[in-house]
């Protein structure tokens, strides 16, 4: 649904400059780029776990939360705004709180599909070389992140 939403209407000549490659090196050049990248990823993930642990122990996380507890249970609240600073742990606790699944699948689906700080950081340090704009991938990521909400929460009506 999202590519119809931002699938540009004229079709113009879209091919890209792809650089020559240097062959005696090309395995090694794929081994190092290899390398860099994974412990780019890991280094994100393990800052903004690290990151979401200071938050929460400084009650950061329920300031930030307090607007959020208005709407949904205070506990779920607090680990979406977990989850906005580091996916997999935010998903990881509103699968451990045992909340009703009919807010759980929903909140698991926006953080997935959204990817918090740490996934979106990890998303631009490799978009970085590429004619992609940030506000234009921030703008998808919203948009999806809407519909898919919208999906979970249809489904988990027709289901749960």
């Amino acid at each position: 649904m999202n590519g119809f939403l931002y699938r540009k209407g004229n079709k113009k000549n879209s091919s890209r400059y792809i650089p020559a490659l240097k062959i005696n090196n090309l395995l090694a050049d794929c081994i190092y780029s290899s390398v860099i990248s994974v412990l780019a990823v890991g280094a994100y993930i393990a800052i903004f776990y690290m990151l979401a642990d200071v938050l929460s122990a400084f009650g950061i996380i329920k300031i930030l939360s307090a607007p959020l507890s208005l709407f949904l249970p205070e506990t779920l609240a607090q680990n979406i705004v977990e989850g906005l600073v580091e996916m997999t742990r935010g998903c990881n606790k509103i699968a451990q709180s045992g909340i009703s699944l009919s807010f759980a699948v929903p909140a698991m689906t926006a953080l997935i599909t959204f990817g918090g700080l740490s996934v979106t950081l990890q998303s631009l340090t490799f978009l970085k070389e590429t004619q992609i704009r940030v506000s234009y991938y921030l703008l998808t990521k919203l948009t999806q992140t809407a519909i898919s909400v919208a999906v979970a929460i249809l489904l988990t009506l027709l289901f749960l």
